[in-house]
């Protein structure tokens, strides 16, 4: 890169540089392509930065290089530096720790007395952190120090994707050239001569390693060491690099017997550390970084100082090199450091306050990995990404009208319990929520003491359900307080939650104390709004003064007649034109005078006047529209032309999207065409390397995907319809995470079936269209005719499932599947997509059929999308060995597609093959409610009662999944109703483990017997008690259900009751007669059960009801004091102690 201007913009340093010494610091300097000697203009260090920086430039990364106090140094001191960029640096991207460390050499001691290393570990040499799948690259060690039985308690994060990214790409680089290190310590030597002297590499011959049992006998220099005690090693000139795991800490090693114990019991921690050194852990779980180290010293007793310059220089040299390699544009994409910030819980003050900050650390990396384990279980959808492409669409100063108003100060101070904002399409009611929320995030007038915030959004299906909201908004509680958090591990016990838990959970965590503010954007793009609307309304009521809500929407009817009912008059806000109106002003003048598009009119200030005249005559209050508007009159290139256009502007919306439809060139047109079926249809949104390849499929000609035709460049997508898409940067989890929670059940993730793989949060570049009213339009009757005939769901659909079947069609061959997904961006989406798109497109494609059986027929083909993507199981990321031989009948079944199915039978294959999860092609058809297909297997002769799979038999998978219709016509068709096996044991143990009641009063009406004993919860009435279902187990005791019979994981339904926490039941059993003090099961008694998971009041009102608080079991605990105990509930050994109990006996968990 040739000299470049000195940006002027502090915002254009995207790498911070951190070194810890004066000579680390120097050797940063010495590495710039250019140093800049004053901060750019607009840089203001925060008063509270203690901060020294340098400027300059790196290739194509502008870099800022931060130092510690002088004479500081350690874990404590670079938090300091942390929260220091962060107050005046908001917006870096990744950093990089450059300096010195100790080495560790890896002797290995022989029976002759001999010595051996086991990596060559020199001087001058460079260490690198690099995630080996065990840890981050980085491991604490500084608090096992004073410990005779050492503890690990944790390992720090990983650096981000863009760096491990470049690391790989560099290790590679360096299988066939040489590093650079060498060349570029030259160059900067001779740009410094000063420099030459002090950080030239030192003779070899003073590189010397002694065996650790040798301490150094005095002396500044080890001449008077003794030549025996040296390790022999042969001569090294050149530095070599070796990449693992940094230990980090607040004391430095100089003891090469300690050094090796500290090394030795890391590696039964499956840890085998490369270097030490004191700043790492302070910068890890709170920054984004790579941590680089040369080698200075062995940590031993014959330290000395020689070496420490050159290693700084060689470090420098290396991150030098590493930064060459490193993607600008995928830096960019990378969350600032602000945003990484928001999501840490420790901070500053409280690493100050104890004197040993990295043990600090360490226990939260420990509670971070736990949380980060519940989130996932959860997996809620990520609101920020939707938050932060509305504050990129915010112009500064808009939206200053509602937050600096009355009313909404009124409702910061706590005295207006709920707010509605409504407002036409387009108005920017979703740019106003932003800016609300990061009112409410930075004000100090608000008295609430927590903020959680989602966005219900069109155009992504894990973002507009009522469910993915409350998911959403109990992570976001539980990341903020430890009670609320413990009220999510506890909902984890019992499976994979019901919306009704969500809600539930979320009620208790409200109940925490202080005032909570929920935001909830865009209600009427939520499409469970019926039960958003009722919880909304019971949620102001209960939580009167503890709890406050701020929505936006448009006034449709159905949410004005319920939100009438409970928000006032006053709290009622029409987002009235002449308010919006301001903020378009400001916006369309700010546009038009910064924007690069409009340049050509800068030195026309009348030109600039009469647009905004123009614009705003016709504005009405719309954002959206007024938006669209200057994307058109930007191309204008002359007077004439631009006078055109704003004497013709449209005046809706709809006429806005219909012109800018009709101005597509011709030659755009088809691939434009085919860009909005798929945005317009999609279940979620597309990354842009996905698109280019969507329209790369050719469905014309052979081949069907040729590589070659991709678009050179691909951000140039956005040509095609500009106005009507945008482009977004998301983190990669919102896109790639392709799992449908309505697939998983508790009880599949209690077997072990349930999987999740994290995405590591890394951003990506997504294309979405631009604003739920252009999808509205696009589907509407209103559009052209010429575009209905593409646009309508079925043709889409056939377009989507066509282009998916032939691009899995024409990929892999011979490649693993890691790299099919990196070469084949399409790929994932096309596996888990193309059968949805299919069943529903099928009936009026007749090459869809087609392409269905090629790929069914094609091993090879068929092989790598069920790599990629089994649909019988949605929820796992990585392939299963398939039960038995492929059957297509069996996928065609369980996916839907109705006519394959149709033509497989018509060819006489076996309708009873078995094999797949689901054992045969009619449980997979009764399990994914494909009515009309099981219907068509059982009238060719499928065997109704045939055993295998999951579930054992076709009734008990369609009773599981709660398809009534389906067990009904099992049913008529001789289904037995008294089969035992699969994984429920019965039918009806099923039915009511799923909480189906009317499909268990059908199986009771049908005959089955209410007391069939199987399954791991015994019989019906454990397993709707283990759930809490009330009505089922009431109906169970009305149709004779023994309610002291024994078996399965509880031993009794009364102990699955008490152990869901459920009183009701509890007391529903009893009143028929359960025996309290009834033995067996896992947890030995109900009593125990209780304790263990920590329901005090159902404890207490067993013993009311005669439970022996002294009863002795066999089960896990041996009795209810040592389950309490266990389970770590105090409060409720006290009250058991309180009551009479004797002190605890050791629990069989104990004595093992």
């Amino acid at each position: 890169m040739s000299s470049t201007a000195e940006p002027h913009s502090s915002e254009a340093y995207t790498v911070a540089w951190i070194a810890a010494l004066p000579h680390e610091r120097a050797a940063g300097m010495m590495m710039l392509d250019e140093r800049y000697r004053q901060s750019p203009k607009d840089f203001s260090k925060n008063e509270s930065d203690p901060n020294t920086y340098s400027w300059g430039r790196i290739g194509h990364h502008y870099v800022v290089i931060a130092s510690l106090p002088a004479g500081e140094y350690g874990t404590t001191t670079t938090a300091i530096t942390v929260q220091g960029l962060r107050s005046s640096l908001p917006h870096i991207r990744i950093g990089l720790l450059v300096g010195i460390g100790a080495g560790v050499p890896g002797e290995k001691h022989h029976a002759d007395g001999t010595v051996t290393i086991q990596r060559d570990i020199r001087l001058g040499d460079v260490v690198v952190s690099n995630p080996d799948g065990a840890n981050g690259g980085v491991v604490q060690y500084d608090f096992i120090k004073a410990k005779k039985s050492m503890e690990l308690k944790g390992f720090l994060n990983s650096p981000p994707q863009a760096l491990r990214n470049a690391l790989a790409a560099l290790q590679a680089e360096h299988e066939l050239e040489d590093s650079k290190i060498a060349e570029f310590v030259a160059e900067s030597l001779k740009k410094h001569p000063k420099a030459a002297t002090p950080y030239s590499r030192p003779a070899a011959d003073t590189d010397r390693l002694f065996k650790a049992a040798y301490h150094h006998p005095g002396g500044e220099t080890c001449q008077s060491c003794s030549q025996a005690e040296q390790v022999g090693r042969s001569s090294r000139e050149t530095p070599e690099i070796h990449y693992g795991t940094i230990a980090s800490g607040n004391t430095l090693v100089k003891d090469a017997q300690y050094r090796d114990e500290i090394v030795s019991w890391l590696k039964t921690q499956n840890v085998d550390p490369l270097c030490f050194e004191m700043e790492a852990a302070g910068l890890m779980n709170t920054f984004p970084c790579m941590v680089i180290r040369g080698i200075c010293d062995y940590g031993d007793s014959h330290k000395n100082d020689d070496w420490q310059r050159y290693a700084a220089l060689a470090a420098a040299a290396f991150a030098k090199e590493f930064l060459g390699i490193v993607d600008a544009e995928e830096v960019r994409r990378t969350p600032e450091l602000r945003r990484v910030l928001e999501n840490i819980d420790l901070k500053v003050d409280e690493v100050l306050a104890t004197g040993r900050s990295t043990h600090v650390m360490i226990e939260q990396s420990t509670t971070n990995t736990q949380r980060d384990k519940a989130y996932q279980w959860l997996s809620p959808p990520d609101p920020s990404t939707n938050h932060n492409k509305a504050l990129q669409q915010r112009h500064a100063g808009t939206g200053h009208w509602f937050v600096k108003g009355e009313t909404f100060s009124s409702f910061k101070d706590g005295a207006v319990p709920i707010l509605w904002l409504h407002g036409i399409p387009g108005c920017g009611k979703t740019v106003l929520s932003s800016t609300i929320i990061e009112d409410l995030r930075g004000s100090s007038g608000t008295t609430a003491t927590a903020l959680l915030y989602f966005y219900f959004v069109f155009d992504d299906q894990r973002k507009q359900t009522f469910d993915s909201a409350l998911r959403s908004l109990v992570c976001q509680m539980a990341h903020q307080s430890d009670s609320a958090f413990d009220q999510l591990d506890h909902l984890r016990r019992n499976g994979q939650p019901s919306t009704q838990d969500l809600s539930q959970t979320l009620e208790k965590m409200l109940n925490g104390g202080g005032r909570v503010t929920i935001a909830l954007d865009a209600l009427d793009e939520c499409t469970t709004r019926d039960e958003l609307l009722k919880w909304i309304q019971q949620l102001i009521a209960s939580k009167s003064g503890s709890v406050q809500m701020i929505v936006t929407s448009r006034k449709e009817y159905d949410i004005n007649l319920v939100l009438e009912k409970f928000v006032g008059q006053e709290a009622t806000i029409p987002l009235q034109q002449d308010d919006v109106d301001v903020d378009i002003g400001a916006y369309v003048h700010a546009r038009i005078r910064t924007d690069s598009d409009w340049e050509r009119w800068r030195s026309k200030p009348q030109v600039q006047h009469d647009i905004e005249v123009g614009l705003m005559e016709k504005a009405k209050g719309m954002f959206r529209w007024a938006a669209c508007q200057l994307d058109s009159l930007a191309k204008c290139v002359s007077r004439p032309q631009l006078n055109q256009a704003l004497a013709t502007l449209p005046a809706t919306l709809d006429g806005t999207y219909a012109r800018i439809l009709d101005q597509i060139p011709d030659e755009y047109r088809q691939d434009s065409i085919r860009l909005l079926q798929v945005l317009t249809w999609s279940p979620r949104p597309l990354r842009i390397e996905e698109l280019v390849d969507f329209l790369a499929v050719d469905l014309h000609n052979e081949p069907g995907f040729d590589v070659e035709n991709r678009m050179p460049v691909p951000r140039e997508i956005a040509r095609l319809c500009s106005s009507l898409v945008t482009i977004v940067e998301a983190s990669r989890d919102s896109g790639e995470w392709d799992m449908d929670w309505e697939e998983i059940n508790s009880e599949e993730e209690e077997e072990g079936k349930y999987e999740i793989g994290a995405q590591g949060g890394q951003m990506t570049r997504e294309m979405r269209l631009a604003h739920f009213s252009v999808k509205e339009y696009l589907i509407s009757e209103r559009l052209d005719e010429r575009y209905q005939a593409h646009l309508r769901e079925m043709p889409s659909a056939a377009c989507i499932a066509s282009a998916s079947l032939t691009y899995l069609l024409n990929i892999g061959g011979g490649i693993d599947l890691a790299e099919l997904k990196t070469r084949f961006p399409l790929a994932h989406y096309s596996a888990r997509y193309w059968t949805n798109f299919a069943a529903l497109a099928e009936t009026s494609d007749d090459s869809i059929p087609e392409l269905e059986m090629r790929l069914l027929s094609d091993r090879h083909a068929c092989a790598r999308w069920l790599s990629l993507y089994d649909p019988q199981f949605p929820w796992r990321e990585e392939p299963r060995n398939r039960r038995g031989p492929l059957q297509p009948l069996y996928y065609t079944a369980l996916c839907g597609l109705e006519r394959s199915t149709s033509a497989l039978i018509d060819k006489s294959v076996d309708v009873d093959a078995q094999g797949g999860e689901y054992g045969n092609a009619l449980q997979a058809a009764c399990a994914k409610e494909h009515e009309k297909i099981a219907e068509m297997l059982l009238s060719h002769s499928a065997n109704v009662n045939a055993r295998g799979g999951f579930y054992g038999d076709a009734l008990q998978a369609a009773c599981a999944e709660g398809h009534e219709k389906i067990v009904e016509m099992l049913l008529s068709n001789g289904a037995d109703v008294h089969a035992q096996g699969g994984h429920y044991g019965n039918a009806l143990q099923a039915a009511c483990i799923r909480g189906y009641e009317k499909i268990a009063e059908m199986l009771l009406r049908n005959g089955a017997d209410v007391n069939a004993q199987g399954g791991d919860f015994g019989s019906a009435l454990q397993a709707a008690c283990v759930r809490g279902y009330e009505k089922i187990a009431e109906m169970l005791l009305r149709n004779g259900a023994d309610v002291n019979a024994q078996g399965g994981d509880f031993g009794s339904a009364l102990q699955a009751a008490c152990g869901r926490g459920s009183e009701k039941i509890a007391e529903i059993l009893l009143s028929h007669g359960a025996d309290v003090n009834a033995r067996g099961g896992y947890y030995g008694s109900a009593l125990n059960v209780a304790c263990s998971h920590g329901h005090e009041s159902i404890a207490e009102w067993l013993l009311d009801n005669g439970a022996n608080v002294n009863a002795q079991s066999e089960g896990e605990f041996s009795n209810a004091v040592s389950a309490a105990r266990t389970g770590c509930h105090e409060h409720i050994v006290e009250m058991l102690l309180a009551r009479g109990s004797d002190p605890p006996a050791p629990s069989h968990r104990d004595r093992r």
